[in-house]
């Protein structure tokens, strides 16, 4: 819109829409309206955002589970409901390829190697710590 004279600036004007009627603090910087930012941090369009990736998940999830009854042999697991790595891990089809303890030894490494969001410099984060964000990760 800047680039073609219909704003002065490139703030996004959902974002402060949504400050203003929250009340918020925000120190009148706002992020640049951009479509990355619309799609993954915009504060007036989050629900609408993450309702669209709902629906979009839920009904490619329910294409492959109908493909998949055809001639095959499988199970999704997440069909009815979406579920975090450490609550699907809880059900016994995955227990049976591998324990919590052997699926975190395997992915440790790479997981530790994702940096901490808020990770201040002051504290180190401990390894137990990166365990329960591997835990809590949904898989989409």
């Amino acid at each position: 819109m800047v680039k073609y004279g219909y704003k002065e600036k490139a703030e996004c004007t959902m974002c402060k829409k949504a400050h203003e009627e929250s009340g918020s603090s925000w120190n009148r910087e706002l992020p640049k309206e951009t479509i990355g930012h619309i799609q993954v941090g915009c504060l007036g369009q989050k629900e609408v955002v993450t309702a669209a990736h709902n629906a979009c998940i839920r009904e490619l999830l329910q294409e492959i589970d109908g493909h998949g009854k055809a001639n095959r042999h499988m199970k999704l697991l997440t069909i009815e409901t979406e579920n975090r790595l450490g609550t699907l891990w809880d059900q016994e089809q995955c227990t049976q390829l591998c324990s919590k303890d052997k699926l975190w030894e395997a992915v440790k490494e790479e997981e530790m190697k994702i940096q901490w969001r808020e990770a201040n410099g002051e504290s180190p984060v401990s390894e137990e710590q990166y365990q329960e964000r591997f835990w809590w990760r949904r898989l989409d």
